[in-house]
């Protein structure tokens, strides 16, 4: 009887032990300003944001932490909310939609007589730090294009660029990472949505009939 006793006693203290679990996303970032919360439909183009690439090294629910050259930790208890590819996705899509007021198309049907930017992100590098020689910080290095398809008589524009490396000194905290990440992927978005404008002004452009 000692000996059930002992055992439902340990049970019960590593049962009121257990550690919790924290889920974070990235996209809480994103919040499109009043007049774009309702997005048009008759919009004179739509994006297509595909599923975005990250290093296989941050490819799992958990945050991958850096603690020094050649060394992380993979934390338990801190969890993404979504697959971090579609956390990036999702925030880079309503980025992209709030500031060309437009709607992302992506395997959603769509009206055939307007352009389509396809957008293809591939984040090379992921990385939280906290605590390391560096110091504290994120960082995101990415590649990405736009591809305007969806119109026979459009000629076909595309645009490859590198986004400059994109590191942010934090608070050493885990909600400052997520901060961090949501900053750098939102300039990213930036920077594909001027883009995205300067790829359909010459199209639109180079449609108009000449002047007689």
């Amino acid at each position: 009887m000692a000996t059930l006793t002992l055992c439902a006693a340990m049970i019960s203290s590593g049962c009121t032990s257990s550690p919790r679990t924290y889920f974070y996303t990235l996209s809480d970032a994103v919040t499109p300003p009043a007049t774009s919360v309702t997005l048009p439909v008759d919009s004179a183009f739509y994006i297509e944001v595909l599923p975005v690439e990250i290093p296989a090294q941050v490819a799992r629910p958990q945050l991958v932490i850096t603690t020094s050259p050649g060394q992380a930790d993979i934390k338990e208890q801190q969890r993404w909310l979504a697959p971090l590819n579609e956390e990036i996705r999702y925030v880079l899509s309503t980025s992209l939609a709030a500031q060309l007021s437009t709607v992302d198309v992506y395997r959603t049907p769509h009206a055939d007589n307007r352009p389509v930017y396809r957008v293809m992100l591939n984040v090379r590098r992921f990385e939280s730090a906290l605590n390391a020689q560096e110091g504290s910080h994120t960082l995101i290095a990415a590649t990405w294009s736009v591809q305007a398809v969806g119109l026979p008589q459009q000629p076909t524009f595309t645009t490859l660029a590198e986004s400059s490396m994109t590191k942010e000194t934090i608070t050493p905290s885990y909600d400052a990472i997520v901060e961090g990440h949501r900053h750098a992927i939102e300039r990213i978005a930036k920077e594909i949505a001027n883009a995205i404008r300067t790829i359909n002004n010459n199209a639109t452009q180079s449609n108009r009939p000449a002047k007689i």
